[in-house]
């Protein structure tokens, strides 16, 4: 079938692939779901093509196809991936109004995107948005979260977190992760 052409191509990086497939499903008029949708934007973000990865959520969405929070975050993390941080917010604004909670990964490509967009207060924001009431910071997260306050003059912040991400578990994952920044 076609999504399985089309998520084989995702899962082996041959993006460009993947969405040839899906177009020329659309093309001969066999009928796209969900799942070829959700790896089509998959696609998209291993090819760096945010704009296509939204334009094909907005597309899914006017023929009355519900994106997941698999699709959602593939979208996000699309937008991260080039550093577009307004659009990964917005996503994750729509995912909460759709009443799709995001996920750890989708909120974690938001903070990477505003973060690396030196909008550090923003990514501080998306993390307490975490800690209220969205999924428990991981490592990547804390590790971002550390970093923002950094960069904002919040050292004394910043040993909040660090003992909080500590006690996470995520001390020893942090110093990993301090290497590979």
């Amino acid at each position: 079938t076609y999504n399985a052409v089309i998520s084989a191509c995702e899962k082996g990086t041959e993006w460009k692939w993947a969405l040839a497939v899906f177009a020329r499903a659309q093309g001969v008029r066999v009928e796209v779901d969900v799942v070829s949708y959700g790896a089509a934007i998959t696609a998209c973000e291993t090819g760096l093509k945010w704009e296509r990865a939204l334009a094909l959520l907005q597309e899914m969405q006017a023929l009355r196809l519900e994106p997941t929070r698999v699709t959602y975050s593939s979208a996000v993390n699309a937008c991260e991936k080039v550093m577009e941080w307004r659009p990964a917010l917005a996503l994750l604004q729509d995912m909460q109004a759709k009443e799709i909670a995001p996920n750890v990964h989708a909120y974690n490509a938001a903070v990477v995107a505003c973060f690396r967009t030196g909008r550090w207060r923003r990514a501080l924001r998306l993390v307490e948005d975490m800690r209220r009431g969205g999924p428990a910071p991981d490592a990547v997260t804390c590790h971002f979260a550390v970093s923002a306050c950094e960069d904002g003059g919040r050292g004394a912040r910043a040993v909040a977190l660090l003992a909080e991400a500590t006690g996470l578990g995520c001390g020893l994952l942090l110093g990993l992760s301090a290497r590979r920044t």
